[in-house]
């Protein structure tokens, strides 16, 4: 049973929801999309919006189940495989994907390789391109201090597979300290070409990460995303008002991707926008 929800502002009345969340009941597997939100960048761009990684993320789980109930209640969509939202979601046509350079960063939420797998194949069908240029993993969020080969590289040997099978140029991480980043890349068959640093947890990068960085050929980048990009309450706060079937607070994060897209020589955002993977629990 597996469900892939599309991003709109759409709203739902009482009557929608029940019908919605009895439809909902069988699915085991979710995987929610939000369509394009370069709109949402620029507002916050420009001050007018100011919202975090979660706000965003929230905010998008929210939109898709309103838009899911306003199409199930215009009798346009069924339960499988896959609804969406036509006016967000742009597949790139393929006489244009050579124009832009595509990243995706994946939020791990479990130590589970294989979701790795099945976030990277979500985002390129929904996307519509065969590979990206650039992914990028952070670690599931809690063992920040205790991170080290013998619990990174079991997860790690898939994102090197993401390479063999040609649907990524290239892979990296995020929030490695030095000594982490330094005993990944020794030990891996794919190296991280790439180690993104949080400069709200390290106001300037360590020396010897540069140090480190310049002997490897690591690029080292700069982000403001939340460690733990969608905590279990804010789960629960953007899923409080969705048509989700039995108890809502069951349903888990396994993944979310985020995806954007540059145009080639002229660095503007063409595409971005986040998929999650949920799951439901059992009581």
């Amino acid at each position: 049973n597996f469900l892939v929800i599309n991003m709109a502002l759409v709203e739902g009345t009482s009557t929608e929801l029940s019908a919605a969340g009895r439809l909902l009941e069988a699915a085991a597997r979710i995987t929610v999309h939000s369509g394009n939100i370069t709109s949402w960048s620029k507002l916050r761009k420009k001050g007018a919006v100011t919202m975090t990684t979660t706000d965003e993320v929230v905010s998008a789980t929210q939109g898709a189940f309103k838009s899911w109930l306003g199409r199930q209640s215009n009798g346009e969509v069924s339960v499988c495989p896959v609804v969406r939202n036509t006016g967000l979601v742009e597949k790139v046509k393929p006489d244009e994907t050579d124009r832009y350079i595509f990243t995706v960063k994946l939020f791990l939420n479990r130590w589970e390789g294989s979701l790795i797998r099945q976030a990277m194949e979500n985002t390129l069908s929904e996307l519509g391109v065969s590979s990206v240029n650039s992914a990028i993993l952070t670690f599931p969020p809690g063992q920040d201090g205790q991170l080290t080969a013998d619990n990174m590289l079991p997860v790690w040997r898939y994102m090197e597979q993401l390479v063999r099978d040609g649907l990524t140029k290239s892979v990296g991480v995020a929030d490695l300290s030095t000594g982490q980043l330094k005993e990944l890349y020794e030990q891996a068959a794919v190296k991280p070409a790439v180690n993104q640093v949080n400069l709200a947890h390290c106001c300037t990068i360590p020396e010897d990460m540069v140090e480190l960085a310049k002997e490897r050929n690591i690029s080292l980048l700069t982000h403001n995303d939340e460690r733990e990009i969608l905590p279990h309450p804010q789960l629960q706060t953007a899923l409080d008002s969705t048509p989700l079937g039995g108890d809502h607070t069951l349903w888990t994060l396994g993944w979310v991707a985020r995806y954007s897209s540059v145009v080639k020589l002229r660095g503007i955002i063409a595409h971005k926008g986040y998929l999650l993977g949920l799951e439901r629990g059992t009581s």
